[in-house]
């Protein structure tokens, strides 16, 4: 996130952003929820989504968050998740892509 601020030549205010972040997460621990998630197989991502059921989804871009509520635009979101969840690994198939790039790392 630093190399963000940086790269943005805005305040570093990622201890403060943290913080936030990790506010707005606790849904994660209020009633009984069911979470799917995609992770992409990218250095720097500059852009990331999130559906929450079928009322919102959430798009964060390199310099703002978007709350989306439109129908069509959901039904955009929920299809691009569905596609990328086919062509996701899973398993040990996914288990192994992380052991390949962790090796990498070394």
């Amino acid at each position: 996130m630093e190399q963000v601020t940086a790269f943005q030549g805005t305040p570093n205010d990622v201890a403060e952003g943290v913080a936030a972040r990790i506010a707005r997460s606790r849904f994660l621990c209020e009633g009984h929820h069911r979470f799917v998630i995609l992770i992409q197989r990218t250095v720097w991502s500059l852009e990331a989504f999130y559906v929450h059921d079928d009322t919102m989804a959430v798009v964060e871009t390199l310099t703002a968050e978007i709350k989306v509520t439109q129908p069509r635009e959901l039904a955009d979101h929920a299809k691009a998740f569905a596609d990328l969840a086919q062509m996701a690994f899973y398993g040990d198939d996914a288990r192994a892509l992380i052991h390949t790039a962790l090796d990498a790392l070394e």
